[in-house]
C-alpha cells in the first residue's frame, strides 16, 4: 500500500511510505480495503489464511508514529 501525504506549503501530493506485511503473499489481496479513523489506518488482506483456514481473511492495523511520521501495525 503506498501511502501519500499533501505537502501544505507546495500543494504536492508526496509518498511517504510503502506499507507491507512481513507473512504476506500476493494472494493475501493485502490492500484490497482501505479505512481511515482518528490516526487508524485498517488494510484488509481478503485472502490472507488465518488459523489454517484457507482465504479467510483478516484486516490490519496501523497506527502512526508521531514521532517517526511512519506506520507501523499493532494488530491483526
Amino acid at each position: 500500500v503506498h501511502v501519500f501525504e499533501l505537502e501544505m506549503n507546495s500543494g504536492f501530493w508526496n509518498r511517504s511510505q510503502i506499507i507491507t506485511i512481513n507473512d504476506g503473499i500476493a494472494s493475501d489481496n493485502f490492500g484490497s480495503s482501505l479505512g481511515f479513523f482518528e490516526g487508524l489506518l485498517a488494510i484488509g488482506s481478503t485472502g490472507k489464511d488465518v488459523n489454517q483456514t484457507y482465504d479467510q481473511g483478516c484486516v490490519h492495523l496501523f497506527e502512526k508514529n508521531l514521532t517517526s511520521g511512519l506506520w507501523n501495525e499493532t494488530i491483526r
